[in-house]
């Protein structure tokens, strides 16, 4: 693990350890600042922007709690089958779960430029709706333009707010089609 994805590791998991033990049932690791080693950086960035209690990860791979915070600081092991599900149930492939570095959105690359312009132009589709978590995508949009890289799940997560926002106005402008028969002539 590179430098730069060991302490986006670091920062996202004590963050997490931290909200488990002051909002929830208490992180069943290690204490809250220790080292964190794990084969699985993106699914501590996911867990950082969109799964934000340990139980969720650990259910959808159909694990305990404990086995999960080993995984994410102790360098343990997920089994295929476990990372099927987790992966699906998240929504994402299991190569990048698997991925040894935190994939990062980054300005400076084109992918990053296109994915850069859609969340722009998502962000004009919702104008004038009120969105609970825009703040998110308006932040990671600023990153962005500024030149500043922004993990993937943080970006995937501000996209997700978004698109789910447009569907739901959507859904709320459908008129349902009239029952009522035409005569015919």
């Amino acid at each position: 693990m590179n430098r730069k994805s060991y302490r986006a590791c670091q920062v996202l998991l004590n963050m997490q350890r931290k909200a488990e033990n002051e909002h929830y049932h208490g992180w069943p690791g290690k204490p809250v600042n220790a080292p964190v080693e794990t084969m699985y950086p993106n699914l501590v960035a996911e867990m950082g922007c969109g799964f934000p209690w340990l139980y969720l990860p650990a259910e959808f791979a159909d694990v305990s709690k404990e086995i999960m915070a080993a995984v994410l600081e102790d360098n343990e092991e997920l089994s295929r089958p476990e990372l099927m599900r987790l992966g699906r149930c998240m929504g994402v492939p299991i190569g990048y779960l698997t991925a040894p570095e935190v994939s990062f959105v980054d300005p400076a690359t084109n992918k990053g430029k296109a994915r850069k312009q859609y969340l722009a132009d998502l962000m004009k589709q919702v104008e004038g709706l009120d969105i609970l978590e825009k703040w998110r995508a308006e932040y990671a949009l600023s990153d962005l333009e500024s030149g500043r890289a922004v993990t993937y799940a943080f970006y995937r997560c501000a996209v997700n707010v978004l698109q789910a926002a447009l569907e739901d106005n959507q859904r709320a402008q459908h008129k349902p089609r009239s029952t009522r028969r035409r005569a015919t002539a």
